[in-house]
Formats: structure tokens, sequence, C-alpha cells
């Protein structure tokens, strides 16, 4: 049964496929604008601090007193957006992919892994002392539920938002951590592999998620798994803001691209792809294209530690 889809509803199941196929991005921060974003320009993401509690006193204003500012509470946190990436896909007849389901269901879904890669690549990148000055020294060997457990009260010392937690563990951790009888077995915590080969755990030694991730980088600081709160990333992400230019409109040319962009009601991802078909061939060209910047931790070594967002996050590292 041939399929009959417009170019937003393919790139709207690239979207979707952006967030299914590496799930550790709906754990962080992220800020998914629908704005067209201009390449090495700075924007402003706002980050939320935990308020204090007050004492109520009816001589003092009663609830009044104590009252903080909610703005105040928003950290400004400038980031550069600096990454333009796109998956350009070449189909010599667009209806050989619309008449088979499986091969455009694979197509999309490679599409969305590979651009969900990049992202996370680029963002665990930067996981690094410069950015978050919390550390736990442990073999790879020892990673087990225990040492899961040891990083948790670690974070909840140094006042990471105790719901909404999530590790990222390379695949060597990962093994270990899937081995300990107290995370598999039916008599604990029943935390079976399913049907993805990236390994996944859920509610676990208070974490939300443990996630596999086989490219997890060790930076050059031996790193292998790293702990986190949303708040240790700040991910700003939208459309480039030069696309679909209106210049050829303004000359009189002729338009021989097109230009679509999709906001996901569900995630609140945009993205945009560009087609064309080439003159003399007939070949079809179809890319997906998001841009984005990121700020993480305590942004950078000057700072010192504990400021801004640096106990979001604690890395573990194998010496």
């Amino acid at each position: 049964m041939a399929l009959t889809l417009t170019t937003k509803e393919i790139l709207l199941d690239v979207i979707r496929s952006f967030t299914k196929q590496i799930p550790a991005i709906n754990r962080m921060g992220t800020d998914f604008r629908p704005d067209r974003l201009k390449l090495n320009q700075t924007y402003i993401a706002h980050i939320p601090g935990l308020p204090t509690i007050a004492d109520y006193d009816a001589a003092q204003g009663g609830y009044k007193k104590g009252a903080q500012s909610a703005r105040s509470l928003l950290t400004d946190v400038p980031i550069i957006v600096n990454k333009h990436k796109h998956v350009p896909l070449k189909w010599t007849h667009l209806d050989s992919i619309q008449d088979n389901k499986q091969r455009y269901t694979e197509v999309i879904q490679n599409a969305g892994y590979t651009l969900a890669k990049a992202v996370i690549d680029d963002l665990l990148s930067q996981v690094l002392a410069a950015n978050f000055s919390e550390k736990t020294i442990k073999a790879i060997a020892d990673f087990d539920l225990e040492a899961l457990t040891e990083i948790t009260g670690k974070l909840n010392m140094r006042g990471a938002l105790t719901n909404g937690r999530a590790a990222i563990i390379s695949t060597a951790a990962a093994n270990v951590f899937g081995a300990d009888i107290r995370v598999s077995s039916k008599d604990f915590k029943g935390q079976m592999a399913g049907d993805s080969s990236l390994r996944r755990w859920q509610s676990v030694a208070g974490f939300a998620d443990v996630f596999e991730y086989p490219d997890m980088p060790a930076n050059g600081e031996n790193l292998y798994a790293f702990a986190f709160d949303p708040r240790a990333f700040a991910l700003l992400a939208g459309i480039p803001e030069d696309f679909h230019s209106p210049v050829a409109a303004q000359l009189g040319i002729p338009n021989s691209m097109g230009f679509e962009s999709v906001t996901d009601p569900d995630t609140g991802i945009t993205m945009a792809a560009v087609s064309w078909q080439e003159q003399g061939t007939g070949d079809f060209f179809w890319s997906p294209t998001i841009v984005w910047g990121s700020a993480l931790g305590k942004q950078g070594a000057a700072n010192p530690a504990g400021s801004l967002t640096d106990y979001a996050g604690h890395r573990i590292v194998s010496a």
C-alpha cells in the first residue's frame, strides 16, 4: 500500500524519531524554539533556581514576609548558537520510498538518530572538569548499584534537584551495571534489557533513567558516566535564521527549492527541511536541518566551584 505523505509529515516523523532514538535528550534542560536562530549569535536562556522558605509572621506581613522575586530565581544564561547540522538524503525516485513503508521508516529513523546523536555528542564533549567540579573516581568494573547509590547521595548533599535525575553511562559500565543481580533480578528491580539494543533502566537508585550510550567520550579525563539533573545542560535549538531567504523572490527569480518547517506539538521541537529536484536526472534531494548552542554547569574553569549549575552534574571517571 502506497504512502501519501507531505514533506511536513515526513519532517514531523524525523522530529519524533529525534527524541525516540536517543531518549536521554528528554532529560536535559532544553529550549526548543520555533524562532529562526542566527548562527554564531548569542541568545539568552533561563535556568530556574530554588526559592528559599520563610517563617510565617503576621506582624511582618504574614504571607508576604520573605517574598522573593520570581524573576530573580531565573538565571540568565548566554548561549552562542554555533552548531548547524543537516542530514542530506538523495532519492532517485521518491515513489520507491513512498511505496515501501518499512524502508521509509528506516530512513526516517536513521535521519532522526543522526541529528540527535550530533546534539548528544556535542553536549557530552563538554562534560569536563572545567564545567563540573564534582566527580567520583571508580573503576568501571565496580560500577554497580551500590556505586550509583553512592552518587545519588553525593548529588543530594550538593543540592541537586531530587526529581528527574538521569545518568548516561558507557557500554562497558552498562555491562557491569546490568549484570548486578540487584538490578536485573525480578526479586529486586527486575530491570531487564528490552527490545532496544541501547539499554535503559528506570526508577533505580534515585534516578528516573539510566541510559547506555556506547559513544560516551573519555574527554581526556577518563570519563565514562555522567549523572545529572536537567539544569546541568542548557540546550537552545531551532531552525537557521537565513532559512528560506526571501532574496530570490525579491529579485523575481523562480524558486527552485522547497523550504519547510514544522513544530511537533508533543515535544515543542521545531525542525526545518530543504528539498529540490535536480534537473536532468530527476533525482530528489531532501535534508532536515537544525541549529543549536549550549551552556553546561559552571561554564568554564574561570568560574568557581558551585557557581551557576555546577552541582547539577556529577562526573564518574575511572582514574
